[in-house]
């Protein structure tokens, strides 16, 4: 059986500590970490590893969700110290990550910028610089839709929307989700995240419907952490959060 862990990573935005939550999952020799965090978190993941009675130096694969700096930003600092470790995304993710095509963060920033205060000008272009040094790195598999992993123990679910290949990944027996950036908790209740900032807010929501067919009772959120509950409450809230995005 799988053993899934949130794993609560620290940085600082614009003077406030924010947090993020990628996840470690132990399956017999195998140690997965899905998502790499911001650019320069390599040594907050190792001690957050070591803290879980892990070493980082025994990481098998990194599962990613999808491009987005804040889930590839330490992937490649990552590969270079730890050359071994296997990467997996979804494959309408792999040329923004191997550094092909434009990332689509970067895309809404250049088309943002006409239409910044003066101002706020120089923040913007500040911010396009951030997003061209994240470093690309090479994707080993590629991932799809009810593809099985760990022995059958894990699913992945394609949820586009949010970025064009996003994927999360479902483990039955253990109800539970690893949502990435398909869901979100506000004030205690599921949301889909950022809709301004979704490729196409249509197939996020049509995501988000596909997850509510899945029994959850446990869902891990990027960027908000884990919320747990019955599965008919779960999807309650899953179906909700599609209807209060309209």
């Amino acid at each position: 059986m799988p053993v899934i862990k949130e794993i609560k990573l620290d940085f600082t935005f614009s003077g406030e500590k924010n947090f993020i939550y990628p996840t470690l999952i132990r399956y017999k020799n195998e140690l997965i970490l899905v998502d790499a965090g911001y650019q320069n978190m390599l040594s907050n993941l190792e001690k957050a590893f070591r803290e879980n009675g892990e070493s980082f130096s025994d990481l098998t694969r990194i599962w990613i969700t999808h491009h987005d700096h804040d889930h590839i930003g330490s992937l490649h600092a990552i590969r270079e110290k730890y050359p071994h470790i296997k990467v997996y995304a979804g494959a309408g993710e792999v040329p923004f990550i191997e550094g092909r095509e434009t990332p689509l963060r970067l895309k809404q920033a250049v088309e943002l910028q006409a239409r910044l205060s003066e101002e706020k000008q120089n923040e913007g272009i500040i911010f396009q610089k951030y997003l061209k040094s994240v470093e690309a790195d090479k994707v080993d598999f590629l991932l799809y839709d009810d593809m099985l992993l760990l022995d059958g123990n894990a699913k992945v679910i394609s949820t586009p929307g949010h970025t064009k290949g996003h994927v999360s990944f479902y483990f039955p027996k253990e109800q539970t989700l690893i949502a990435g950036d398909a869901l979100v908790i506000e004030n205690s209740k599921l949301e889909i995240p950022f809709p301004q900032f979704s490729e196409n807010p249509e197939k996020a929501e049509e995501s988000v419907r596909k997850l509510a067919q899945y029994s959850i009772g446990r869902i891990l959120c990027y960027h908000s952490g884990t919320k747990e509950g019955n599965p008919s409450d779960i999807k309650r809230e899953i179906l909700d959060a599609v209807s209060q995005n309209k």
